[in-house]
């Protein structure tokens, strides 16, 4: 067999074990046969030889055999355990499934159809770890699979970086995407996306990817952006705001992002302490950048959480999706600039979250009147952790009547029956279908629920609210007919509020007033048909007695589990 570390003359394909320790094919440990196809698959020979097929069957047969064998005999040692049984079991197992993967035949498939089955496989996966791991399935089953994998440039343009470098199979991936366009993740910090690769360093005290350094940053970007304009979509996740801060620099230095359309940067927690002083150098008085040179023609989201741009002169004409988080507010846009940039995108911008961060005044503390922009294509609205009052200064900025979906979280302490007032005389959106309003004051009085009640009536169509961490006066308002609160009370039935209303998703809410919501809404003959409690429910000392009283009602109680998922409250339902 050809030196395995060696190029292939014959296909002209590099190799992908060069600089790693081989493997003997016999080194059949337990570790590296139940890491397989994760770690094996880098480390034993690769496939340079063709398939002798008639051994292909005969080595599925015997480790048919052996296999049967093997579990015949585990069978009777058992409860026992002997690790050589095991070890020989795993190997067994894996030789079969290496000699049926090399029998698979593909030779009668044009090209384009086995590269097409091989995106589909590679892709199939649920993590970027599963992918880097069906990308090297492909690269040892057979001498031709391999060239097929290796030079069909869409199965490596998705990339990750994490842990530590040099990254090697990861640059072996970017350098196989030849002139594809690029999809990259440089992260160490976990979080919503998927974990990154397998050769990802972790820290063993803390089970999470060690911290990257501005040098080793620095070096990753000169790789990466020889290939600038390749991009299509960059997703940053870094602990430490001065390797974010890097990678926004060496972008704006690194020449025009003409093809990017995602673009994410978060940054950590770890370091926001002392009034955000680090090594004598303030996070709210750095320099701002300008993304791209200003021009990202493509660009479909900009998620920003925690760093800040340069918004002037920024050109956003294709923004769908804009979120912005926890920027210092020197650094957030000025109003005018903030209506200009929604100005850019008004014709496609159809999602915006803004939490943590609140517009800046003109620099003259007044500002004249301006026209709101009207967004006539936006559909979900999203502010969090603000005060009613910058909520509403906010929404001030703009017109959004196509609006379906609406949250409103964390409004504080603070009183918001004169922003409630306000959505329902002068910015209103009449389509909205899901509504989220928690943590949001309400003063105990009829005024208030008065306000709730006339505000809710402005929205016919909401099928679906989540709602908590409010007060029994907000909810008493979902019990109520907007008759009640005419100054003329007309004759007949009266309507109920929401009569659209089917499903709620309660947050940390007491089972008292879980159970008076849903009693109210039958008793205005506008039942629901779905609730969905949060996981602390079932601590309350009084959740027996009160889903007893909602399964009267006939609703469902479903559960929302840690990860998002619902399930039925088990022993009840």
């Amino acid at each position: 067999m050809a030196d395995p570390t060696q190029t292939n003359p014959a296909e002209g394909v590099p190799s992908q074990t060069t600089g790693i320790e081989q493997t003997p094919p016999n080194d059949w440990t337990i570790e590296r046969l139940f890491a397989v196809p994760g770690v094996a698959a880098r480390t034993m020979p690769e496939p340079t030889e063709p398939v002798d097929m008639e051994e292909e069957w005969a080595i599925i047969e015997l480790e048919k055999y052996s296999t049967q064998h093997l579990e015949a005999y585990k069978a009777q040692i058992d409860p026992r355990r002997n690790v050589e049984i095991e070890n020989a079991l795993a190997a067994s197992q894996f030789k079969r499934t290496l000699s049926a993967w090399h029998l698979l035949f593909c030779r009668p498939f044009p090209l384009e159809i086995i590269q097409h089955i091989f995106y589909l496989f590679v892709y199939s996966a649920e993590s970027l770890q599963e992918i880097n791991r069906n990308r090297l399935r492909l690269t040892w089953v057979c001498r031709d699979w391999r060239a097929v994998a290796i030079n069909h440039k869409y199965l490596w343009n998705t990339l990750c970086f994490g842990g530590q470098p040099p990254w090697a199979s990861t640059m072996i991936a970017l350098e196989r995407a030849g002139n594809a366009l690029l999809h990259v993740r440089i992260m160490d910090i976990s979080g919503p996306m998927p974990n990154p690769s397998h050769e990802e360093t972790v820290d063993d005290d803390i089970g999470q990817p060690v911290a990257l350094t501005v040098k080793q940053v620095e070096y990753l970007l000169s790789k990466l952006l020889r290939k600038i304009s390749q991009i299509r979509t960059m997703v940053v996740h870094l602990k430490v705001w001065q390797t974010a801060f890097t990678v926004l620099t060496r972008l704006n230095a690194g020449g025009r992002l003409d093809r990017l359309m995602h673009f994410e940067i978060r940054r950590g927690d770890a370091l926001i302490t002392n009034a955000l002083q680090v090594h004598g150098t303030q996070l709210y008085q750095l320099p701002t950048v300008e993304l791209g040179n200003g021009f990202m023609n493509d660009l479909q989201t900009l998620v920003l959480d925690g760093m800040h741009i340069h918004w002037p002169g920024l050109h956003l004409e294709s923004l769908c999706d804009l979120e912005l988080r926890l920027i210092p507010i020197l650094h957030f846009p000025l109003a005018h600039e903030f209506r200009r940039t929604l100005a850019s995108c008004s014709g496609t911008l159809r999602n915006l979250r803004i939490e943590s961060t609140a517009l800046r005044e003109e620099d003259d503390g007044e500002e004249g009147p301006f026209l709101p922009i009207v967004l006539d294509r936006l559909d979900q609205i999203s502010i969090s952790r603000l005060t009613p009052a910058y909520v509403r200064w906010v929404l001030s900025q703009f017109r959004a009547p196509t609006v379906t979906k609406l949250n409103l979280n964390t409004l504080g302490a603070y009183d918001a029956v004169v922003l409630l007032e306000w959505l329902t005389t002068i910015c209103r959106f009449p389509l909205v279908e899901h509504l989220g309003i928690v943590d949001c004051f309400i003063h105990n009085s009829e005024d208030g629920k008065a306000a709730v009640v006339r505000w809710l009536e402005t929205m016919p169509r909401v099928k679906y609210i989540r709602t908590g961490i409010v007060s029994r006066n907000f909810l008493d308002a979902f019990a109520m007919s907007p008759w009640d609160y005419y100054d003329t009370r007309p004759e007949g039935v009266p309507p109920a509020i929401l009569p659209a209303l089917k499903e709620v998703v309660f947050e940390y809410q007491d089972t008292a007033d879980v159970v008076s919501f849903i009693e109210g809404r039958e008793r205005l003959k506008a039942p629901l048909d779905v609730v969905k409690l949060s996981p602390g429910w079932r601590a309350q000392p009084n959740w027996v007695e009160g889903y007893e009283r909602i399964k009267a009602t006939g609703v469902r109680v479903d559960l929302i589990g840690h990860c998002g998922h619902t399930h039925t409250v088990p022993g009840v339902n």
